[in-house]
């Protein structure tokens, strides 16, 4: 576990807020999808950008002040913990992602060749993914932009997974072949955002799936907001929610 996490008497150490001694209480969320990743100007350093989060669907939560309150519950779900089949392209990129060096990265950078493919595939046009630290080398290089929009599409991707000399990009696109419509949201957000920014035009936005309106139009919202429905959910209230 994270020392600051694991000890109430842990103190951070970064210049502004050097000191600051964790809360007696920490709460652990779990969730079982990663909505959108992005990247924003850090708080601590105006120079540098650091990727955020952002999770929905929780799973469970619970809170603990010491690490040994977390010990039982730790072993038990490793006890239940299903082994996680994975495929062999996947396998590619969990091996090259853990190289400590690899013979087109002599100098011994861990994960940067995998980082390198996923900006092929679809983080190449995440905004602002350049700006976080140590991605700005991929953005130097106009070969990745060329290679993310042949990678748009699905007869590019097919191409690279058959002759792609680097093996990580060469994986990355098989792996992306395997998932089909079944792709990461947030990957699958990037892709769409490449497609619109390659064609020049703006993706339509999905209408509303749902059995169209069944209240009055100015009876509160079925959704539970409070607000009138037309003014919320004009279309109906959608069937995931």
């Amino acid at each position: 576990m994270c020392p600051f996490l694991s000890s109430q008497g842990a103190r951070l150490g970064d210049d502004k807020r050097r000191g600051t001694r964790r809360e007696e209480t920490v709460q652990v969320v779990g969730y079982s999808r990663t909505k959108s990743v992005e990247a924003f100007r850090s708080s601590l350093q105006d120079d540098l950008f650091v990727l955020h989060f952002l999770h929905n669907k929780v799973i469970d939560s619970f809170s603990y002040s010491g690490p040994e309150e977390v010990k039982e519950r730790y072993e038990d779900l490793l006890a239940a913990e299903l082994r996680i089949g994975i495929s062999a392209a996947e396998k590619v990129l969990i091996d090259r992602f853990n190289a400590m060096s690899t013979p087109d990265e002599p100098t011994g950078d861990p994960g940067a060749v995998v980082a390198g493919a996923a900006v092929m595939i679809g983080a190449n046009f995440a905004p602002d993914i350049f700006r976080v630290q140590g991605m700005q080398r991929f953005d130097d290089r106009d070969s990745y932009g060329l290679i993310a929009r042949q990678f748009l599409e699905r007869s590019g991707l097919t191409e690279a997974a058959a002759t792609f000399p680097d093996a990580s990009g060469k994986a990355a696109a098989q792996w992306l072949l395997d998932k089909g419509d079944d792709a990461p949201a947030v990957l699958s957000l990037w892709r769409d955002l490449g497609k619109q920014r390659v064609s020049g035009r703006t993706i339509p936005k999905q209408r509303p799936v749902g059995p169209g309106r069944s209240v009055g139009k100015n009876t509160p919202c079925p959704c539970g907001s409070g607000r009138k429905a037309r003014r919320c959910h004009p279309a109906g209230v959608p069937e995931s929610l």
